[in-house]
């Protein structure tokens, strides 16, 4: 896919690129998933390390809403963020994070009626900070 992406077949339409591009990421996100299962049976076996970071939210939930609208354009339903917190960081391992959201997202779509809408919110419940 990163051949096509590049140019190798030649020009894209910016709509070609563009779903490409969520395929791409998608099929990144099911890397991550396979190793998520394989960490989760080191969490049974008490031998998984749990990689914590700061992450900035707001970029990780916009792009795990971009990479699941195409989920729920099959249900006629769309995203939308209606509060965010710019600059805001949480300690979470994002591929965690970002599966979480993406399983929200996709029960939420798929229990919507067709033209509904999901909307997402985010805002800060405390500020502990430990890695500052």
């Amino acid at each position: 896919m990163g051949l096509v992406l590049g140019g190798a077949t030649g020009d894209l339409s910016a709509e070609n690129k563009n779903l490409l591009n969520i395929a791409n990421k998608n099929c990144l996100r099911l890397v991550r998933l396979i190793n998520t299962i394989l960490d989760v049976e080191k969490f049974e076996s008490g031998t998984m390390d749990l990689d914590v970071e700061p992450i900035e939210i707001m970029p990780l939930v916009q792009q795990t809403l971009e990479s699941n609208q195409a989920y729920a354009d099959a249900f006629g339903v769309t995203f939308s963020i209606t509060a965010s917190t710019p600059g805001t960081f949480v300690l979470a391992n994002s591929d965690w994070l970002i599966q979480v959201l993406t399983n929200l997202l996709s029960n939420a779509a798929k229990f919507s009626l067709t033209g509904g809408r999901v909307e997402v919110s985010v805002s800060v419940a405390g500020q502990y900070m430990p890695w500052r």
